[in-house]
């Protein structure tokens, strides 16, 4: 294979996975992280946590996983976030409250069936950054409701460029 080949293969199948679809969700992931970051730089609204790209990648990248469905999203977070503030209100910024957090966080969120793994993260970050009890609220639930509407609208807008399976006969 020569070195022009080689090229044209390898874009012909980039060309394949970042399709329409693709393109929307990016942009919806920009617009829902974007729109967060605005309000924190221009309104001091602090709506902005790491795990909340996490989320964003979940959300538009993986539409279709379990951790993606809004519920999953939505609960998850919110008890990661109470998981990780109540475990730092009680034992600090230890070490071990730090994995306490990450795994009280997966045992809460295996019983309600909400699995979103940024949640660990969201966990950890409420122990490393000591925050008041409004973290749970804002930027957590906030941010995660206003990227799961997002993640909504820009998944309703991919579906005329997605292909329908056929029906089995």
């Amino acid at each position: 294979m020569t070195d022009g080949e080689i090229r044209t293969n390898y874009l012909d199948g980039m060309r394949k996975r970042f399709d329409k679809p693709q393109i929307i969700r990016a942009a919806g992931s920009f617009v829902g992280i974007g729109f967060l970051g605005v309000l924190w730089a221009f309104f001091d609204l602090p709506l902005l946590i790491a795990s909340l790209g996490s989320t964003a990648v979940t959300l538009f990248g993986l539409p279709k996983a379990p951790a993606a469905k809004p519920k999953t999203a939505i609960l998850g977070q919110f008890l990661s976030a109470v998981c990780g503030w109540c475990t730092q209100y009680l034992l600090g910024t230890e070490w071990y409250a730090c994995a306490i957090a990450v795994m009280l966080s997966l045992v809460i969120m295996v019983i309600f069936d909400c699995v979103h793994p940024p949640g660990g993260a969201t966990a950890l970050s409420a122990v490393l950054t000591p925050q008041p009890w409004t973290f749970i609220i804002a930027p957590v639930t906030v941010g995660v409701i206003f990227l799961v509407c997002v993640a909504y609208v820009t998944n309703r807008a991919c579906e005329r460029y997605e292909t329908k399976p056929e029906p089995a006969k």
